[in-house]
């Protein structure tokens, strides 16, 4: 599972959420005289306005299994973002085509609520009669 890797690291559901939203895996590399050595990963994100880093050391598998977990949970976070998109353009449209609807029946005397056409009340409520 994409969040128990995530949580194995040690962090919590908030930085989790923040890897998620803006994370990303570095690989650095390290001098010692004339050696390079490296590289060696590390995780990055920002939590509260500050920069957190996780190291993650030198296994290459497990910084793609990492990388992997974090683009899975991404995805799941995209589609739910298109989701909403749909869902905000649906009711948009929904709410457009009440108004050109009311406008219409607004002629015949009839008004939308809800999902339903209604017929508007001319004049007082009827009473009845207390003689």
């Amino acid at each position: 599972d994409s969040s128990s890797l995530l949580a194995e690291l040690g962090l919590t559901d908030e930085d989790v959420l923040s890897v998620v939203n803006q994370g990303f895996l570095t690989a650095e590399y390290r001098v010692h005289g004339a050696a390079r050595l490296g590289p060696y990963f590390k995780l990055r994100w920002r939590s509260n306005g500050r920069q957190r880093v996780k190291y993650l050391g030198r296994d290459v598998d497990r910084a793609e299994a990492i990388s992997d977990a974090i683009s899975s949970l991404r995805e799941g976070k995209r589609r739910q973002d298109q989701l909403a998109a749909l869902v905000a353009d649906a009711r948009k449209g929904l709410r457009r085509a009440k108004q050109a609807m009311n406008a219409a029946m607004a002629n015949q005397g009839r008004y939308f609520h809800g999902f339903a056409g209604r017929k508007r009340e001319t004049g007082s409520a009827a009473k009845p009669d207390t003689k």
